[in-house]
Parts: structure tokens; sequence; C-alpha cells
């Protein structure tokens, strides 16, 4: 099967790039063992862009399965705006090839339940004030059903609430924050993924809609000590590459070639991001979860160096002064010695593949090829 040019990019890729999609599945589950059964999320390139014909979407994610361990693939799939475009008709794709365990009606908001964590899956697509709203109540109503005695609860949707992607202060994106950060953190969300900014971003704590900015820069290995209702929110860049988003400052101006040490010394970061990285070239994130910590190390999809490494502990050590510090010992410090639990592959834009300890079985969510 002979992948459209549009995934094959030839024209664009430079010397020394991987391979799109599938090449970057199959060097991550190499490199960091996937278990047999991790999950797979990713938004399926819907036919908006015109590539491929009406069975792209299925063609396509089948290709970069076709690069993941030879083990079945458990899939999670979120629903992004590629899945609505260029109307809301193209959607039939999506809901055609995806299951979607507890899906209520026909929203694309669902959840599952592995290894003792929860996972929440938006369609963030509904981002007028009803569907914010449903989004809400949906947040609310399954964590008041399920989230007892969990040891963590993810939420996962395509757009992004804090990046420096240039939509930080779109209407839309303002909205969705002002509703649904307080409820994250009222139901004690412990961490949220996003996507579709094309670039790395990964904000402070934050309580509702208020950052617990530290005292430190923050850097890859740092160790977080939430407190109740603090909430962290991490956008990931693309595995696929092709098309990467410039840095805007908070003065709303892009700055293309600008670094994470020149925007802090010029103060041109939302006083919500934590750290950045634009280096437009792929990346994957590893999540490694155990009863009282997960870490997400992001990594650079090309020679494999770190991007950014964070790690939540979930009880606050008696020597902490100040429990939304960073801690720049590193994460390996923090007692990670669970199985990998996922590897996030960005897709246009959105993570690609996640799990929480995926080495158990999971039925829902297998893709309908």
């Amino acid at each position: 099967m002979e992948l459209p040019r549009a995934c094959r990019r030839p024209d664009r890729r430079e010397p020394g790039s991987v391979e799109p999609g599938r090449d970057v599945a199959r060097d991550a589950c190499t490199r960091h063992e996937c278990p047999p059964g991790f999950l797979v999320r990713a938004e399926p390139w819907g036919p908006g862009r015109g590539v491929g014909g009406p069975d792209w979407p299925a063609r396509a994610i089948q290709r970069v399965l076709l690069g993941a361990p030879a083990a079945p693939v458990r899939v999670a799939a979120l629903e992004g705006n590629h899945e609505v475009l260029p109307s809301p008709l193209a959607r039939r794709h999506f809901k055609e090839h995806w299951n979607l365990p507890n899906e209520v009606a026909d929203t694309s908001h669902y959840f599952f339940e592995q290894n003792n964590a929860l996972f929440i899956a938006l369609n963030s697509n509904r981002k007028d004030d009803a569907g914010l709203q449903e989004q809400a109540q949906f947040v609310r109503d399954t964590v008041a059903a399920h989230g007892e005695g969990k040891d963590w609860i993810i939420v996962a949707n395509h757009f992004a609430f804090y990046s420096q992607g240039g939509r930080y202060t779109t209407e839309e994106i303002a909205r969705m924050r002002e509703v649904l950060g307080p409820v994250f953190s009222e139901v004690g969300v412990d961490l949220v993924l996003n996507g579709h900014d094309h670039m790395h971003n990964r904000s402070h704590l934050i309580n509702g809609l208020e950052p617990k900015v530290p005292a430190v820069d923050a850097a890859p290995g740092d160790v977080l000590y939430p407190e109740k209702g603090d909430v962290l929110y991490l956008t990931l860049n693309t595995a696929v590459g092709g098309k990467y988003y410039d840095y805007q400052g908070i003065d709303g101006a892009k700055y293309p070639d600008m670094t994470l040490e020149e925007s802090r010394a010029k103060g041109l970061n939302h006083p919500t991001i934590a750290l950045w990285n634009q280096d437009r070239t792929p990346d994957y994130s590893i999540i490694d979860v155990t009863p009282t910590t997960v870490q997400v190390r992001s990594v650079n999809a090309a020679d494999d160096t770190l991007v950014d490494a964070v790690t939540l502990v979930r009880h606050t050590p008696a020597a902490s002064t100040d429990p939304g510090s960073s801690n720049s010992s590193g994460s390996s410090a923090a007692g990670i010695g669970a199985a990998i639990a996922a590897v996030v592959l960005g897709v246009l834009g959105v993570l690609g593949v996640l799990g929480v300890l995926g080495a158990a079985a999971f039925g829902p969510g297998l893709p309908r090829f």
C-alpha cells in the first residue's frame, strides 16, 4: 500500500530527519519496549485536506500501526478539527473507524478505566457555550461515578489550553480555559494532554485558572508535588512533521527564531507557561505510571534527545517547603520503576499514542479496520 504524497513528504524532509508517523511509532517502540497492550490514540487524518480518498483515515492509521510492535495495538482515538473538515459530514469517517468506549450519545466524549487510572476523552470541537457545558458535565459525572479511589485522572482533548503556538488569546480557547479549567481542579484531574498547536508546551501547575509559579525556571527533569486542585497541562508536538507553528509572544507577535531563554529574558511568555520547545523536528512522548507518580518524557524523534521531562508525585514529602515548585534533581530520582505506560505519538499536532499501564488486556477502543 503506497502512502499518499501528502504523508510521504519527500520534498519536505531534510537530511537526518525521520520518516513520518509510521517510522516514528516503530522507532519509539523499539527504543522504549512498548508493552503489548499499549493504547494508541490519534487524530486520524480526516479528509479535509483531500489526501488519499474517502478511506484515507483508516489507511493512514493502518500504515502507522504497521510500524508498531507485532502484538495487538489498542486504540483510543480523539476527535479533532480534521474530523470536521471540510464540513461536519466528514465526521462520519471518524465515527465509522473507531470504537469509543462508554461514549455518551453521539458526542465523542468517552472514558475508560485501566490499571486504576481513569482516562477521559473529550471532543473539543464542541466548544460553543453549550458544548463546553456539556464537556464540563461529562467530566463531573464520569469522575463522580468512576473516579473514587483512582490513582490518577487524566483528560485528553485536541485543542491546547496553554500554548505559545498562536491561539492562546483567541476567544474560543480563552473561553474553553475559563469553563473547563475550574472543573478539572474541582473534580481532581491530575494531567491534561493536548495537541493541535504543533509545538511542545508545558504549563505550571494550575489551580482553576491560577498558575503556581515557582522561584526557579522550569527545566527538563522537574519533579512537581501538586496539591489539591493542581493540574498540569501538556501540549505535545507533532510526530509526523511537515508543519510547525511559530512561537507567539504575549505581545501577539510571532518570533520564528525565538528560544526559550530569550523569551524568558524578554518577558514574552504567558505567565502560565513553564517551558516550551519548537525545534521543528518530530517528537514523541513516553509516559511512566505508578500509583504515586506519573512521568512524561518528550523525545526528539530524529536523534532521541530529550525535549522535556516532568514528574508528578502524589504525596508531598515533608522536606518540601514549596509544594508547587520544580525540583531540578530530575525525574529519575522520583522512583519511576513501573513498566512504560505509553508512547505518545503526535499526529498532525494532536497526541497520537497513549496508554495507561497498558500491559493489561483492553478490549474497547480497537479500530474498525
